[in-house]
């Protein structure tokens, strides 16, 4: 009898390791595919981080291409205001002589670039433009995969859910994710997702998906990191805010602290640049901004 208790006994624990077994493994595994998302999330928020902060150091050309959009955006929006103006004029009889060259003037616009800017200007804005679009989810990704070679990271797996390099005005008030992320037109955005499996054999839930964000501002006005030199220590202080003013689009000995200064006629040529650059370029303020005269 006690034989047969003894083997009883062995028989049951037998049954329970058997049942406990496979719980413990799973919750094993478990804890090791916890580990693995807590690595995967640190090294994927590195590598955005590294990612917009390379995209962010080569954009200056962008200012200069966001620049030239914004200024044929209001080109375009002045001279329907003016062929509207036009053509009321001329039904009506009250055409001048004055309205036929103004419009031959806005036929054949006078950019306010030298040659120069101009060649620059032509070769860069289809590129630009490509950049802009598609090109940067194909820049970001290839920067991306340099960064984790090596991590034993599928990038089957990830997918850009949204790329930003800086944008014109106009591009950045049109621009939907300013109601989902807080960042600016001069910034550049990276936003990825990473599908994980889960070691689950039961459930529903067989995968989660990690998300990481990285904003960061572009160099555009130059004085600023790489392209400091020996400038580097007059920068202002990191918490002062840089200080913006405007110049006319022709050429001219005076940079002014308004937009709206009743000295500068073409509101459209208007070009915003540093205090700081206008100084360097030997610029002087105009002393009776915003008035013509005082």
């Amino acid at each position: 009898m006690r034989i047969l208790k003894q083997k009883n006994k062995q028989g049951s624990l037998t049954v329970e390791a058997c049942l406990a077994f496979p719980v413990f493994l799973i919750f094993f595994f478990f804890l090791l595919t916890l580990s693995k998302i807590a690595w995967l999330n640190i090294v994927l928020d590195q590598a955005a981080k590294e990612t917009v902060q390379q995209l962010a150091a080569v954009s200056y050309p962008l200012r200069f291409l966001n620049e030239q959009l914004d200024l044929e955006m209001m080109e375009v929006e002045a001279d329907f205001a003016h062929s509207d103006e036009f053509w009321l004029n001329l039904f009506s009889g009250k055409i001048k002589e004055a309205d036929f060259v103004d419009l031959g003037q806005r036929l054949q616009p006078d950019s306010g670039y030298n040659p120069v800017e101009n060649a620059l200007l032509k070769t860069w804005e289809q590129p630009g433009l490509y950049l802009k679009n598609k090109g940067k989810y194909f820049l970001a990704r290839e920067i991306l995969g340099k960064r984790l070679s090596g991590q034993n990271v599928d990038l089957n797996k990830l997918k850009l859910a949204a790329v930003e390099l800086p944008q014109s005005e106009k591009e950045f008030a049109d621009n939907k994710l300013r109601q989902r992320f807080n960042f600016g037109p001069d910034d550049v955005l990276l936003y990825l997702t990473y599908q994980v499996d889960l070691p689950l054999p039961m459930g529903k839930l067989k995968e989660i998906e990690l998300s990481c964000l990285a904003v960061e501002r572009a160099w555009l006005y130059g004085s600023n990191g790489i392209y400091a030199g020996e400038e580097a220590e007059k920068l202002p202080p990191a918490n002062q805010e840089e200080e913006f003013v405007y110049l006319c689009r022709s050429p001219t000995e005076v940079y002014h602290p308004y937009r709206d200064c009743k000295y500068i006629v073409d509101k459209i040529g208007v070009r915003k640049v540093t205090l700081r650059e206008a100084k360097e370029r030997g610029l002087r303020v105009h002393a009776g901004c915003p008035e013509l005269f005082k």
